[in-house]
């Protein structure tokens, strides 16, 4: 995607998605990113596969990262989607605690 077609869809992210997530960010010229909480993420990656303007099908990566300085929350999962559709990927980033067991 360009820069400008990038913009317009992560403001239409923003809109649809509503209070499903914390935060966008657009990175570099054509990646978004958003974080999201344990409990929505089903939901956003739900729609992010479902809705034919997205079309996220294939999860192509998960990372566990461990950031060390930071303070709260250290440590978070990264999904990676891809939409074969509109050749376009999608980073999803959920904070985890350590000290709780998750089921997902």
């Amino acid at each position: 995607m360009h820069k400008k077609n990038i913009i317009r869809y992560s403001e239409w992210l923003t809109n649809i998605l509503g209070s499903l997530y914390y935060s966008l960010v657009v990175i570099g010229n054509n990646h978004i990113q958003l974080t999201v909480s344990k409990k929505q993420l089903s939901n956003v990656i739900r729609f992010l596969k479902d809705h034919s303007h997205c079309q996220y099908k294939v999860l192509s990566d998960i990372s566990g990262v461990d950031s060390p300085f930071r303070k709260g929350n250290r440590f978070f999962i990264v999904y990676q989607l891809l939409s074969l559709r509109f050749n376009h990927r999608i980073s999803i980033k959920v904070f985890v605690n350590i000290y709780k067991k998750y089921l997902l």
